[in-house]
């Protein structure tokens, strides 16, 4: 389990080289684009690096990609990319089968797209064709007072679903901050964990006990894959990137990295944790106000 400090910010603003980036702090993608000469950066679309990294995309429409398989760029430098507001729809949520991964990307400008996968969110109808990431839910007392708490969700999910983590939702502010979360605020099942639901309700689980009567969101899929990934990054901004659902994390970066900036980020409240560091030592982080989302 990942520290509180991480896994409850919706929005980290990380410097890698111990300093923390405000909202104001750095330059806008437009003001860095300016500071550089004339034909020093290029300038190019989303659409047009998926074509160019041969991922397993179509382009649906102007706005709209859709994949079957993650979306790996790798050694991208002087580039600013315009997302242009497309939206990046991932269908399989197994492990490695999705996500955008950028790799040892260098002075990288990255803005305007919206990342998600398709039936991901918590209140989306039930897809036959998507497996469930996440559901709303309760956590009642089990039958004839039995020790322990069982699941009863929002949808009607009927047979049986992976269960990866049940975490305590606060329905105002959503994933509970840690100076307001309650003493139990989640629970992690084992790899491979199963649950029989009808009608929405589960059997009865033992490690349910200290969440009955909360309302909760439920992970069915845990660290399966990340919506946004940066792997060996340097100067690197995100700017405006949205990301609606991930069986994982929004953000992760990891294998090093310095001056990375995520900036007028958002993620829906469906999607948590939104991001981590890794190999890394955790420097301050900022949290972005509830109402600066763009849900």
């Amino acid at each position: 389990m990942c520290k509180r400090t991480i896994c409850f910010a919706l929005v980290l603003l990380l410097g890698f080289d111990g300093r923390a980036f405000s909202q104001n702090s750095a330059p806008s993608s437009a003001a860095r684009a300016a500071a550089h000469e004339p034909g020093d950066w290029t300038n190019t679309t989303f659409v047009e690096l998926v074509k160019r990294a041969k991922a397993d995309c179509t382009v649906d429409t102007p706005n709209v990609i859709r994949c079957s398989g993650p979306v790996r760029i790798d050694s991208l430098a002087k580039t600013s990319i315009n997302g242009k507001g497309v939206r990046v729809e991932f269908s399989d949520a197994r492990p490695g089968r999705g996500g955008i991964v950028l790799a040892n990307a260098t002075d990288v400008v990255l803005a305007d797209i919206e990342i998600g996968w398709l039936g991901g969110g918590a209140r989306d109808p039930v897809r036959p064709d998507a497996p469930r990431i996440q559901t709303f839910g309760d956590v009642t007392g089990c039958a004839n007072d039995a020790p322990g708490g069982a699941l009863l969700l929002e949808l009607p999910l009927q047979g049986t679903q992976p269960v990866g983590a049940v975490t305590v939702w606060d329905k105002v502010i959503g994933w509970p901050w840690y100076r307001a979360a309650p003493d139990a605020v989640e629970v992690y099942f084992p790899g491979g964990t199963q649950a029989s639901f009808s009608k929405g309700r589960s059997e009865c689980f033992p490690q349910l006990a200290p969440l009955v009567g909360r309302h909760v969101l439920v992970r069915h899929l845990v660290y399966a894959n990340h919506a946004f990934q940066c792997w060996g990054c340097r100067n690197v901004t995100i700017e405006k990137v949205k990301v609606t659902s991930a069986p994982g994390m929004a953000f992760l970066f990891s294998n090093g990295g310095s001056k990375l900036v995520l900036r007028n980020d958002v993620s829906d409240l469906h999607v948590c944790p939104i991001a981590s560091v890794q190999n890394l030592p955790l420097p301050r982080t900022r949290r972005i106000s509830p109402a600066s989302k763009a849900i």
